[in-house]
């Protein structure tokens, strides 16, 4: 999963790492991976997911839980 952040700040939380979102921030994030975001003004992304591709190249993994 692909986030483009176009305003805001916050955090993203990623297998319990913090990172830092801004403006313009681009952030890929492994699609089994444990997420959270947190808004701390409004937030605003662009998120796309490239499981087509990866489907295609036989590289999409999941996990069932």
């Amino acid at each position: 999963m692909f986030h483009v952040v176009v305003e805001g700040t916050g955090t993203q939380v990623i297998d319990g790492a913090d990172f830092a979102l801004s403006p313009g921030e681009i952030v890929v994030v492994p699609a089994w991976s444990e997420r959270a975001l947190a808004a701390t003004t409004d937030l605003v992304l662009f998120s796309y997911c490239d499981r087509a591709t990866q489907d295609k190249l036989g590289l999409w993994r999941e996990q069932l839980s």
